[in-house]
């Protein structure tokens, strides 16, 4: 007498994609200008090919390839109902950017070379509170977590991008899509002297300067470089939530909400645009 439902759900599918980069299967022509003529010539308009990357006629749509499970449960004359949700995609063919030997005179072209990972878990409460004839009240809650990890990159172990604000960004196989790739930091330098009896040294700039970062030796050999950077941190949350509440009496109502995402990384890009 006490289960109101009780109800279980599948489902699999398959989705394409194709809206990742337009006319990537054909060679794509770019104003430019050409001296034509005796002497220096005369500037005249013309097109070019790309210079920055070449087609790939063999290209075809992503594909994800999506589980998802589910259960609804009603208890105690829907006092109470709970949906737990569990699912997993999986998406090949991504199309990235592949390095091509150099006398093909473009440094890249497009190729459907990766595959992507995601699992997550969803769950939601709903109560009924207090229910009268004049007043009631009703709780909702969720909590989601979802991880992903890349599978595939080619014949690439890893990837390197810069952000808008100089940021690196490195995709590996194995890790999460996106990661933040830095140097460490270990407080700051408080003078000259402390900087000196560290005996560090550096060819970055501006890495030992009294006031500034200290940056940390990740190899231990005393040179800061590009070699002592490493991950320093990942967008993407431990888990995100959401609690709200509804009141209502005769024919006025209240209601508010709270939510929040618990871990993931930011990065502060404005120092390097400032």
């Amino acid at each position: 007498s006490w289960l109101s439902q009780l109800k279980f759900r599948g489902s699999y599918g398959v989705t394409g994609n194709n809206r990742i980069v337009d006319f990537a299967f054909v060679d794509l022509l770019y104003a430019s200008n050409y001296p034509l003529g005796p002497g220096t010539g005369t500037v005249t308009t013309g097109q070019v090919p790309s210079r920055d990357i070449l087609s790939n006629a063999d290209i075809t749509w992503e594909q994800t390839f999506q589980f998802n499970g589910g259960l609804d449960l009603s208890i105690l004359e829907n006092t109470v109902t709970i949906g737990f949700d569990i699912y997993r995609s999986k998406t090949d063919r991504l199309l990235l950017r592949q390095a091509i030997m150099g006398f093909a005179g473009v440094p890249q072209t497009w190729n459907n070379i990766g595959s992507l990972q995601n699992d997550g878990v969803e769950l939601e409460i709903s109560s009924n509170n207090v229910v009268t004839e004049n007043f009631t009240w009703t709780t909702s809650a969720n909590i989601s977590r979802t991880r992903n990890k890349i599978l595939e990159l080619g014949t690439e172990a890893f990837l390197f991008n810069q952000g808008e604000r100089t940021e690196i960004y490195r995709n590996k196989v194995g890790d999460p899509l996106v990661q933040f790739f830095g140097f460490k930091t270990d407080g700051v330098w408080l003078s000259q002297a402390q900087i000196t009896e560290s005996g560090i040294k550096s060819s970055l700039s501006n890495a030992l300067v009294p006031g500034g970062l200290k940056l940390v030796d990740l190899d231990g050999n005393g040179i800061l470089n590009a070699d002592d950077r490493t991950v320093i941190g990942s967008p993407y949350p431990d888990f995100t939530w959401g609690v709200s509440n509804n009141f209502k009496y005769k024919a006025f109502d209240l209601s508010f909400m709270f939510q929040g995402v618990e871990g993931g990384s930011l990065i502060n890009g404005d120092p390097n645009y400032l």
